[in-house]
């Protein structure tokens, strides 16, 4: 029947779907967390990075890398990840901002936690749950 086929059929573009979405998270929430939670000059510069991966057409730019890195669907996983990858840290970035100004990262801070723990025991917890939505749009897209 032709539910079977549609399924037996989108097990490719599921599986690049996903693995592209957790290559783009691995990469770019990372990023977008130590970025905003820095600031500074930094913060600027791998904005301004970022900022020029997205003036980019994204079918343009994962067209642009497949002709570097060539056709394989590894290859095809890795630069979709790299163009999606700016969307998840600008986000990452966003609630950064707005995370590490509450009043428990600040008395984390002044009792003399490191950093490390604060970014990811503190921080990243809290803004998981925007990226996993993101993520979840972005695996169909």
């Amino acid at each position: 029947d032709v539910l079977s086929r549609m399924m037996y059929g989108s097990r490719a573009s599921l599986f690049v779907g996903l693995t592209t979405v957790f290559v783009a998270i691995t990469v770019g929430v990372p990023i977008g967390l130590v970025s905003g939670f820095v600031g500074g000059r930094f913060d600027n510069f791998v904005m301004r990075i970022m900022d020029a991966f997205l003036s980019f057409p994204a079918i343009m730019l994962a067209l642009a890398l497949m002709g570097i890195l060539g056709p394989d669907i590894q290859n095809v996983i890795l630069a979709l990840g790299i163009v999606y990858t700016p969307t998840f840290a600008r986000l990452a970035r966003a609630s950064t901002l707005s995370v590490k100004e509450e009043k428990y990262i600040v008395a984390a801070r002044n009792v003399g936690v490191s950093t490390p723990k604060i970014l990811f025991a503190h921080i990243l917890p809290n803004i998981i749950a925007s990226s996993m939505v993101k993520a979840a749009c972005g695996i169909f897209l």
